[in-house]
């Protein structure tokens, strides 16, 4: 993980089988500064710290959302399913930008059989989309570019065989890539239970068993 950036979830779920997830992204340095050891001449796209939140729900329940691009209707329908949720959630979707909010659909790579051998290689959500649930998307994207990187490095210093070292990429990539594909959508699935007892455990037991050895949620 880059020591530019550092990222954290948080995840919740409703009685009725919607989801909110929440991810912080908070930079340990100045954007300006990690833009300037690249070399890159243009700003930073962002300089301040900033939380993402995803309501989730079953793609039967947002039928009738599911052609719509209009921010406000779809904050309305954020800010009316999280009416039940802690306040301090509620809280923070009141707050946020209403021109920022849109309709996602949240896909899952699945790992080829076969890898290319081509000029293009592939990295990130080219080749392993993930649902935003597991918060390693773009976490996993840099780790793919850092380790990419380290492989041509040092077939370039060793005068090795670039295939091959693009090779050794895809196979060493596949193996953390997809481990976080397929918790990503473990954590998808448990925003959707319909099980009453599995639902009980998530909503009831897990929650309470938590508050006896964390803090409250609060907000200032």
């Amino acid at each position: 993980m880059p020591e530019v950036l550092k990222t954290s979830g948080i995840h919740a779920i409703g009685r009725s089988g919607d989801g909110i997830f929440f991810t912080t992204m908070a930079f340990r340095e100045s954007p300006h500064a990690a833009f300037s050891r690249m070399g890159v001449a243009q700003p930073p796209p962002l300089v301040d710290d900033y939380t993402m939140w995803a309501v989730l729900m079953p793609k039967e329940r947002f039928q009738q959302y599911q052609t719509t691009s209009d921010p406000d209707l779809l904050f309305r329908v954020a800010q009316n399913i999280s009416r039940n949720f802690h306040p301090v959630i509620q809280r923070l979707i009141q707050h946020a930008d209403v021109d920022y909010t849109m309709r996602v659909t949240f896909k899952a790579g699945r790992k080829p059989s076969v890898w290319p051998n081509a000029r293009v290689i592939f990295m990130g959500d080219a080749v392993h989309a993930m649902p935003l649930t597991g918060a390693h998307g773009g976490n996993t994207a840099l780790r793919d570019a850092r380790l990419l990187a380290d492989k041509l490095e040092t077939a370039m210093k060793q005068e090795d065989d670039f295939e091959t070292a693009i090779a050794d990429y895809y196979q060493e990539m596949s193996k953390y890539a997809f481990r976080e594909v397929e918790a990503s959508k473990t954590m998808m699935k448990r925003f959707t239970l319909k099980n009453p007892v599995m639902r009980w455990t998530m909503l009831s037991a897990i929650p309470w068993i938590r508050s006896l050895t964390n803090p409250s949620l609060t907000m200032d």
